[in-house]
């Protein structure tokens, strides 16, 4: 027998015993009837109402959270974060292909497509950032200007 075969005899038989575990896990409606008919294919334990109550569905207002100050994202240590990630993945698939496997070079070339793609993206953005933060102090420039002619 091949090792393909026996290896998927192991995952239907896997399959055949976990997937009714995982299904009838936390079944809190046992019958005592099914208790007492000499069938014990399977003990319920109690379920704690404490760990298992029902809980409401909560609606968040983000936008009322954002104009109140509530709710602040602090988008550069995001940035700095995923690109922290990002490097990181890229040195890690670096280290593996060149000690490890040759295989690795690939997903190490993707990575540093992603990193030089992200660096694209987050100056694109920046230079968004800084041309907006010149235009409203322009405006705030030309408003405080125009205040200050007007005869008081």
């Amino acid at each position: 027998m091949g090792s393909g075969v026996l290896l998927a005899a192991l995952v239907v038989l896997w399959f055949v015993v976990l997937v009714p575990m995982v299904v009838t896990r936390g079944d809190a409606h046992a019958t005592a009837g099914a208790a007492d008919s000499g069938r014990t294919l399977q003990r319920r334990r109690p379920v704690d109402p404490v760990v298992h109550a029902e809980t409401e569905r909560v609606t968040i207002d983000r936008a009322a959270l954002v104009s109140s100050g509530e709710l602040r994202v602090d988008v550069h240590a995001v940035r700095r974060r995923t690109l922290a990630g990002l490097v990181a993945l890229a040195v890690l698939a670096l280290v593996g292909a060149l000690t490890y496997r040759s295989w690795l070079w690939a997903p190490q070339l993707l990575l540093d497509v992603a990193v030089v793609g992200y660096l694209m993206v987050i100056k694109a953005a920046a230079d968004r950032e800084r041309r907006a933060a010149a235009r409203r102090n322009a405006r705030l420039a030309h408003r405080a200007r125009v205040e200050q002619e007007r005869p008081a």
